[in-house]
């Protein structure tokens, strides 16, 4: 499975449709602070050693390496990359499709995946192996998940501790943004044509997920009309439509073509393309922003940190701290 396969299958209910029009409409708001979602009896597995466990998502590696379960550890997908201590570790298959054999060889005793792998679930569990499904779709359920890891595997400690410092950080960008006084309108790009000088299409982030979170968290607005959900396929005339006022491209999520392309053709594609359509707003005030960290595409514990880059693009007049 290629990168671009990977992106629609690490966020959820992607759909992939011709644009029109679409409003957006919050799914959860930073106004201070989130709440923290505890999680639910049904996620756990009721007796769990926790002694070697296999993850299957980038996401969910990310979440035990950052509560010092890393020894713990058997196996991860081919696409666990961070941290780098992940990558020494037996790997498993992919996000969709993991090699049952290699996870029997592993025997573990916990097996987490994402809520969304439903259909691998069943597999697994008519296997015999011990799951535990957590919820990387929003920024609740990240921190849900946190603590479920931590209650199974005897982190709480952990846990908590983690927990309240992303939720530090989360207030921290939350009390910068209280100075905004207006909300300007997003687009999210995650994918793009390649092999032409003007942008023909683009892969956008719709209404209902991770990235339109943080938008909404970041005091923007998505700028895709209500109605349709997941990833959506829009046109360059459809851009022209929308004529958004910022424009978040993330590097890491293009497809497996741009892989291809030296880093110097891949910056004058994005150039030359997004130069193509200069009555957009964002380009003709260049506000078009190219994010390229491997973190702006796993929605795992390091989501403050996308939180931050999507804040500082939407708001550029308000005082950040750089790192």
């Amino acid at each position: 499975m290629d990168r671009q396969q990977f992106i629609r299958k690490t966020f959820p209910c992607f759909q992939v449709r011709a644009l029109l029009a679409i409003l957006f409409l919050a799914l959860v708001t930073l106004s201070g602070c989130i709440q923290p979602v505890r999680p639910s009896a049904r996620q756990a597995p009721l007796t769990s050693a926790c002694q070697r466990v296999v993850s299957l998502s980038p996401s969910i590696t990310e979440v035990l390496y950052a509560l010092d379960l890393g020894d713990r550890v058997a196996g991860v997908t081919r696409y666990c990359k961070y941290p780098k201590a992940a990558q020494a570790k037996p790997q498993v298959g992919g996000y969709v499709d993991p090699d049952t054999e290699a996870l029997l060889r592993l025997q573990p005793d916990l097996v987490i995946l994402r809520e969304e792998q439903i259909q691998l679930s069943h597999q697994l569990k008519a296997l015999g192996f011990p799951l535990l499904a957590v919820d990387h779709q929003t920024v609740p359920g990240i921190l849900a998940s946190i603590e479920a890891v931590g209650q199974v595997c005897h982190r709480e400690t952990q846990a908590r501790a983690l927990h309240q410092q992303l939720q530090a950080q989360i207030n921290q960008i939350a009390a910068i943004l209280k100075q905004a006084t207006r909300r300007p309108t997003v687009l999210v790009v995650l994918d793009r044509n390649v092999q032409s000088e003007k942008l023909k299409w683009a892969f956008v982030a719709g209404e209902d997920g991770f990235y339109n979170q943080l938008v909404e968290n970041a005091e923007g607005r998505n700028v895709l009309p209500k109605g349709k959900k997941g990833f959506l396929q829009i046109s360059a005339e459809g851009i022209l439509r929308l004529n958004p006022d910022v424009i978040i491209e993330t590097t890491e999520s293009l497809g497996p073509a741009h892989g291809t392309l030296s880093q110097a053709q891949q910056n004058a594609m994005a150039e030359a393309q997004w130069r193509s359509l200069p009555q957009v707003s964002a380009v003709k005030h260049h506000r078009v922003y190219h994010f390229g960290q491997d973190y702006m595409v796993i929605p795992g514990p390091r989501f403050p940190q996308i939180l931050k880059r999507f804040a500082e693009a939407i708001h550029p007049e308000l005082h950040w701290e750089h790192e």
